[in-house]
């Protein structure tokens, strides 16, 4: 068994997170907002970086305004923000994840349909994606659900969109949000931490999406 807890079973598909699942993007976040508070004077450490993982816009705001109250003006720094990390993307790319193309791959050649779930607004992460959506048979947006993770839907509406039942699939997370939202939504869930680390109730942990291919690989040589 490459990670305990989880039995080599084929999914019937399989659902992604995008920000520091598929790509690397959550220290390019954290860089960026840590670069503009301090243009502002202000100290963003890591740990309250950590709180926004996983979390939709308005939740994002509304925990920023809660930690500097006055001392931001979110809209403006926002925009700073997204100025920011649109440049350094421009120039740069989108880092991909050790292992995501070579997971496709595998997934295509398994023929598991997949999708992502991603707490980003429609118009983001598209751009993040870029050439990568159209590798993917359904995505499901931040601003196209009415609660965000950790509530069910955007995991319920990705089972849907795939005409999966949420039972089969696997869902690959990174957050603490996510995690919680998958299993809500009747998925099994495995954790690929990034930035956070996991709790002791997250069931099924993996190191990397380059060991969950070789889990996949395992559960074809078991005839799962």
């Amino acid at each position: 068994m490459l990670f305990p807890g989880l039995a080599p079973r084929l999914p019937r598909a399989v659902v992604f997170d995008m920000d520091g699942l598929m790509l690397d993007t959550e220290r390019l976040d954290r860089w960026a907002w840590q670069t503009v508070a301090s243009r502002h004077g202000l100290h963003f450490p890591d740990a309250l970086h950590a709180t926004l993982i996983g979390r939709r816009s308005a939740e994002t705001e509304a925990e920023l305004k809660s930690h500097f109250g006055a001392a931001i003006d979110y809209a403006s720094v926002r925009g700073e923000v997204s100025a920011l990390w649109r440049e350094h993307v421009a120039g740069s790319g989108v880092p991909l994840k050790p292992g995501l193309v070579e997971l496709l791959d595998t997934l295509d050649a398994l023929g598991i349909p997949k999708a992502v779930a991603t707490s980003t607004v429609r118009t983001s992460a598209l751009l993040s994606l870029g050439a990568l959506r159209a590798r993917l048979d359904a995505a499901v947006y931040g601003d196209e659900v009415a609660r965000g993770k950790p509530a069910p839907d955007i995991y319920v509406r990705a089972a849907e969109a795939l005409g999966v039942g949420p039972g089969a699939c696997i869902a690959l997370e990174d957050s603490l949000p996510g995690v919680a939202s998958a299993h809500a939504a009747g998925m099994t869930v495995v954790m690929v931490p990034d930035l956070v680390a996991p709790t002791p109730s997250v069931p099924h942990v993996c190191d990397s999406l380059v060991t969950f291919a070789r889990w996949l690989d395992a559960a074809v040589a078991g005839g799962a």
